[in-house]
């Protein structure tokens, strides 16, 4: 998609792990001094919750956002939460 050299993938996908990263880094921020994004829980919340599944799956470090990791934690103390992750088998 990004170049028909496929020498050139390697670069490519670990340029978009480092783009992806810093993305999450920027949520463990927004999340600072916050339980939600919101003011309170909202649609927000889950969006965020599936982004830091895919940094578990892609092995990020995601033990360094301590922000975003307070969040998963405090997502999966959601019944509902606890509920989609058994049955999606998601990795956390």
């Amino acid at each position: 998609r990004y170049a028909l050299d496929e020498a050139a993938f390697p670069h490519i996908k670990e340029a978009g792990r480092r783009s992806f990263h810093g993305y999450l880094k920027q949520v463990d921020g927004m999340l600072a001094g916050r339980q939600w994004l919101s003011e309170k829980y909202s649609v927000l919340d889950p969006y965020a919750f599936v982004f830091y599944a895919w940094g578990v799956a892609r092995e990020l470090p995601m033990g360094e956002l301590a922000h975003y990791a307070a969040f998963k934690d405090r997502m999966l103390a959601r019944p509902a939460v606890q509920r989609v992750v058994e049955d999606e088998k998601v990795k956390l």
